[in-house]
């Protein structure tokens, strides 16, 4: 079914990338962030343009269609980083993909609130901070301004024109997205759900991840900031969380849900019927007594207010959640060192890889993984397909049996010639 989508063009892909890489020492799009330590020193948007035209391939060849046309990418950025995101898709030739079937919309803005008396936020009396004498102090909206930002600019409209079924939404951040993963929309379109997410299990009470959960007899996401202590460490009497379902921002959603999320009253990100959330951000201010430039604050200056995709979620009538295998789908990259930095993410993609020829019945020595090309193959099924026509071969036996890849000294980049040498 899923596949079905991709061919007929039933689905699109919106990948959220609004966000710069400031937190990561990287001054651009965080989706143009480059994975050095990857042979191949792929950018994040690469790997997900890379994946999205495998998709195209498999699905044309699943109904012997010679038209390889791949789903919608449809990149939603922010005033910050507009021109470069384009101009960078422009630069790589959209990665061989359709430059007619990629699309970018914008999302809109909200003004940075001043702290009043202190540490204290008066919501009743908030003041903006000033960028400069005459400036405002702005910031995206929040990935929950995608409803509005799809309407705003078109794009909504034109799905339904390509009677586009569903469109998978996740987060540019995630090195491991597969953009309109088959499984995830076909499961989604049999059950003819209005939404679904992915979720992985919470490591832990502290992972920064969001739980999927049941809010007021709705399905809705909880944000671990915004999760009490107590209930973040409670546990059933078998040991597991009981919030354990993260929300890895990776949802299929269907075109009417989208439609109607986009309908609410007052569902502008400057004038919202919903709730923001409120988060302490450092935001450069102009002195409003000197009326100079503005400078990078030292600490925490400001508050931002963002709505979250999820926040419209109470508005569908039924929502699947799937949950997913951590090591084969979520590998987030939000900061510089450490977990969840490009270097785990990579070791991720490496590892990935090599449990993927592994399960083919290639021998890959050592640990240090190995890089697969969506070119080579998109998931563990397509490298299976790898192996040629297993026909005449004994029940059981595995395609790529008599490869040998050896990653036991560094990582090894795969190639086709590689998968042929049985």
């Amino acid at each position: 079914e899923g596949l079905r989508l991709a061919r007929t063009g039933a689905c699109a892909c919106v990948v959220l990338a609004g966000g710069q890489g400031t937190r990561l020492g990287f001054d651009g799009p965080k989706g143009c962030l480059e994975l050095e330590e990857l042979l191949s020193r792929a950018t994040l948007f690469a790997l997900l343009a890379q994946r999205l035209k495998r998709l195209g391939e498999l699905a044309a060849s699943s109904a012997s269609n010679t038209d390889q046309q791949h789903p919608l990418l449809l990149v939603m950025t922010s005033k910050t980083n507009a021109e470069a995101t384009r101009s960078y898709f422009r630069d790589a030739e959209y990665f061989a993909l359709d430059p007619e079937r990629v699309k970018f919309f914008d999302q809109a803005t909200l003004p940075a609130l001043d702290f009043v008396s202190g540490d204290a936020y008066d919501a009743a009396f908030p003041r903006v901070v000033m960028a400069s004498g005459t400036e405002v102090a702005v910031a995206p909206d929040g990935n929950g301004g995608v409803y509005r930002a799809l309407k705003d600019s078109g794009i909504l409209a034109e799905c339904r024109q390509q009677n586009v079924a569903y469109v998978h939404v996740l987060s540019v951040d995630n090195a491991l997205s597969k953009p309109c993963d088959p499984v995830f929309l076909g499961y989604a379109s049999l059950r003819k759900a209005a939404a679904a997410s992915k979720t992985v299990t919470k490591r832990d009470p502290s992972e920064k991840v969001g739980v999927l959960a049941r809010v007021d007899g709705k399905c809705g996401v909880v944000e671990y900031s915004e999760l009490p202590k107590e209930l973040a460490e409670r546990r059933t009497p078998d040991g597991r969380l009981v919030f354990r379902a993260g929300n890895v921002c990776n949802h299929a959603l269907s075109l009417e849900f989208l439609e109607t999320a986009a309908a609410v009253p007052g569902q502008t990100t400057a004038l919202s019927s919903w709730s923001f959330h409120a988060a302490r951000k450092k935001v450069p201010r102009a002195d409003p007594d000197a009326l100079t430039d503005a400078s990078a604050p030292a600490a925490p200056n400001a508050v931002k207010l963002e709505a979250f995709i999820f926040d419209a979620f109470a508005l569908a009538d039924d929502h699947l959640a799937l949950e997913v295998d951590r090591d084969d789908d979520f590998a987030p990259v939000k900061n510089k060192d450490g977990a969840d930095s490009p270097a785990t993410a990579v070791h991720a993609l490496l590892q990935r890889g090599a449990a993927w020829l592994r399960a083919a019945g290639a021998e890959v020595r050592g640990d240090c993984g190995v890089e697969v090309p969506a070119a080579i193959a998109l998931d563990a099924a397509d490298l299976l397909s790898r192996g040629g026509d297993t026909t005449s071969s004994e029940e059981g036996e595995a395609p790529l049996r008599g490869v040998v890849i050896d990653a036991s000294t560094a990582p090894v980049l795969l190639t086709t010639s590689m998968l042929q040498q049985k």
